[in-house]
C-alpha cells in the first residue's frame, strides 16, 4: 500500500498500486473535470458504491420481446447505459439476469455485504414472488424497484407488487432511463450521513 496526501485537511489516503495510474491521471488533469463523487471515492481510499442491476424473467429477450411494450433497447445496451451512468457518480455497477426464480433469490442473498443498493426489475415475479420479497427484507439490501413500463396502467394483474412493500421506492414506464434514475437515487441514498 503507498499513501498519496491530497490537498484536504488531514487526508492522507491509502492506495493500492493499481489505483495509482488513476489517481496520477486525475492530478494531471485536475481533479476539477470530474463529478464530485469521484472526489469523494478517492478521499475514501477507492471504497466505491456498489450497485447490483438485477433483471428477472424475459427481461433477456429485450429489444425483439413487445417492442411496442418494452422499447427497442437491448439487455446489454441498457447494462452499458448503467455502467456509464454509476461510472458518472462515482459508483460501479454488477448487472446479472435470470429467468428463474431461485437463481434470483441465490443473487440477492449473495449481494449482501457485497453491494450497497440494488435496482431490481423482477419481470413477472414482481407480481407473484413472496421468495423475492422475503430475500430483500432479509438481507436488508437497499432497492430500486425498475419497471420499463408503466405497471399501473396495465392489466390489473401486473399492478400488484410484492417488491414495493420492501423498497426505497419504484420506477415505472419510463422505459430504459428508469435504470438511470434508479441509480441516480440509489447514488444519492446511499450517500446521506443520516
Amino acid at each position: 500500500m503507498f499513501g498519496i496526501h491530497t490537498a484536504y485537511p488531514a487526508a492522507t489516503v491509502p492506495v493500492s498500486g493499481a489505483l495509482l495510474a488513476m489517481l496520477a491521471m486525475y492530478w494531471a488533469e485536475g481533479l476539477d473535470k470530474y463529478h464530485p463523487k469521484t472526489l469523494d471515492w478517492l478521499k475514501t481510499g477507492g471504497s466505491m458504491t456498489s450497485i447490483l442491476i438485477l433483471n428477472g424473467p424475459n427481461l433477456n429477450l429485450l429489444g425483439t420481446r413487445q417492442p411496442e411494450i418494452y422499447g427497442t433497447m437491448t439487455l446489454a445496451g441498457i447494462e452499458e447505459m448503467c455502467a456509464d451512468t454509476a461510472k458518472s457518480l462515482g459508483a460501479t455497477v454488477q448487472c446479472a439476469q435470470s429467468n428463474h426464480e431461485g437463481v434470483l433469490v441465490d443473487t440477492i442473498h449473495a449481494a449482501a455485504g457485497v453491494h450497497d443498493g440494488m435496482v431490481l426489475n423482477a419481470g413477472a415475479f414482481t407480481h407473484t414472488s413472496i421468495a423475492l420479497m422475503d430475500a430483500i427484507r432479509s438481507t436488508g439490501i437497499v432497492t430500486v424497484e425498475m419497471h420499463l413500463s408503466n405497471i399501473h396502467a396495465r392489466e390489473e394483474f401486473r399492478q400488484r407488487s410484492f417488491i414495493a412493500p420492501v423498497a426505497l421506492g419504484q420506477i415505472c414506464g419510463l422505459g430504459p432511463a428508469g435504470y438511470r434514475f434508479a441509480i441516480e437515487a440509489l447514488v444519492e441514498h446511499l450517500g446521506r450521513d443520516d
